[in-house]
């Protein structure tokens, strides 16, 4: 016997992702980014409603799971204070599902409650709105891939965060293309979202600070999008 797998992705995938998961033999199913939220085929709501009809099923639920935010408490956030040796003013991560900044966020804090927590997130999410006035603003669509969302989802632990800065398509996507440039740092969209948000962050900072970012994406999962120039300027990116 072997375990089959089912995957739901958002069509706006990267190619290179789909091709990885289709070459190991994966179940796709895309769902149609341009359906309104509350529709029971949309990203958030057609995964649960898969795992019920199928039988001898495991639904991880990255999105409303808190086990994903206790593996980064657990693991990242430990090694991030080791590394750091302790001395950290900013943590500035994104926030897709949020466990990421959801459990380093929570750790870091416990651990030096002067930490201050900037989550990032993109133009169209709801999450920026959300956490500024508890307000639900409709979702527009974006392209980039693993920040924001279009309902509050569970793991998005917003008690942890202290502000959210809000980037675009385009400010994620320039700056990844400058780190690979500049720094030689292949990462992805929402890393480059990170680092705009970092430098958007020092601009407002008066005095020298340890600030930490991460980068959860490698550059090779968007050759055919972020790093085309082709793709690039059909969306406007140029």
């Amino acid at each position: 016997d072997r375990y089959r797998l089912k995957v739901v992705v958002r069509d706006t995938i990267s190619n290179e992702k789909l091709s990885q998961l289709l070459a190991l033999g994966v179940d796709v199913v895309k769902a149609d980014t341009s359906l309104p939220p509350e529709s029971p085929d949309s990203y958030n709501n057609i995964t649960p409603r898969l795992a019920k009809e199928m039988t001898n099923c495991y639904f991880p639920d990255q999105h409303n799971n808190r086990e994903n935010n206790e593996a980064h408490y657990y693991s990242t956030g430990p090694e991030i204070w080791e590394q750091m040796e302790g001395r950290i003013d900013y943590l500035v991560a994104g926030m897709g599902t949020g466990g990421t900044m959801g459990g380093v966020g929570r750790f870091l804090k416990e651990k030096d409650s002067k930490i201050r927590t900037i989550a990032v997130d993109i133009e169209g999410s709801v999450y920026t709105e959300f956490f500024r006035s508890k307000r639900m603003v409709k979702p527009a669509p974006y392209l980039m891939e693993g920040l924001g969302d279009e309902f509050i989802v569970g793991c998005a632990d917003f008690s942890v965060v202290d502000e959210v800065i809000q980037a675009s398509d385009r400010d994620g996507f320039h700056h990844a293309r400058k780190l690979a440039r500049e720094e030689g740092l292949l990462v992805g969209g929402s890393s480059g979202a990170a680092i705009w948000a970092v430098m958007e962050l020092t601009r407002k900072v008066t005095k020298p600070a340890r600030i930490v970012t991460v980068f959860p994406d490698g550059a090779s999962r968007y050759l055919s999008n972020v790093f085309n120039d082709d793709w690039m300027k059909e969306k406007g990116m140029f």
